[in-house]
């Protein structure tokens, strides 16, 4: 499976090789966080909203044994890119993508069959931040294409009883974040901070959500350059 001129093929893990665009938006610590911190989940099945490269799912057949993820991307380039990288790593019967809009969930996936969700939401409402003028970029980083509330209400529609969602987002938004969960019914159960380099404040958050209440675990820190 050759790259398009536009992209070119990078190592992923000593045994995965994921397609890369040369220039625009490229996957970054916040989607290989989030496929360790989502863990592991034998025998089942999940959906990654805006899998972009596919990166998540490709890092998750490593070490998380599902039987089946299907990672839904709104930008055609993108989900042609994962797509192929998906068959270039022989993974085509455990990983799927799918391309279309996380707004129209229901005319891509079914509801209430996938035992987890992963997803790395867009970061800046509308107008906040530094828009790119990249376009990919923009979409993926930026809510002109989907908010935090849509992409959290496309993964309860998903989510199975019983069912987890994992996402990571910007310290500065936790509270919008535990709001969209309230919102569909989910409530956080586990947290933990992603940081840079010890003592710094952290870069990311990540949260696994269920139906229902209980208590919210705080996890030790990453320190991603110790």
């Amino acid at each position: 499976m050759l790259p398009l001129p536009d992209e070119r093929p990078e190592p992923l893990t000593d045994r995965l090789t994921i397609f890369q665009k040369r220039r625009g938006y490229r996957f970054g610590a916040e989607a290989v966080a989030l496929a360790r911190f989502a863990g592991e989940h034998p025998g089942e099945r999940g959906a990654d909203l805006g899998t972009g490269s596919g990166v998540v799912a490709l890092l998750m057949s490593e070490s998380a044994r599902f039987a089946h993820m299907t990672g839904l991307e709104l930008q055609p380039a993108y989900a042609d890119m994962a797509r192929r990288s998906v068959e270039a790593n022989r993974l085509t019967e455990r990983i799927t993508i799918v391309q279309g809009d996380l707004r129209r969930i229901d005319e891509y996936l079914p509801a209430g069959e996938f035992d987890f969700v992963t997803g790395n939401p867009p970061f800046y409402p509308v107008g906040t931040g530094r828009a790119s003028p990249d376009e990919a970029r923009r979409t993926a980083m930026t809510e002109c294409a989907a908010t935090l509330a849509d992409f959290v209400r496309a993964a309860a529609f998903l989510l199975a009883p019983g069912g987890r969602l994992y996402l990571v987002h910007l310290p500065a938004r936790r509270a919008d974040v535990e709001t969209a969960l309230g919102a569909a019914g989910l409530a956080p159960r586990r947290l933990q901070s992603v940081l840079p380099r010890r003592g710094a404040a952290a870069s990311f958050l990540l949260f696994e959500a269920m139906r229902g209440g209980g208590p919210c675990r705080t996890e030790p820190e990453i320190i991603l350059n110790s």
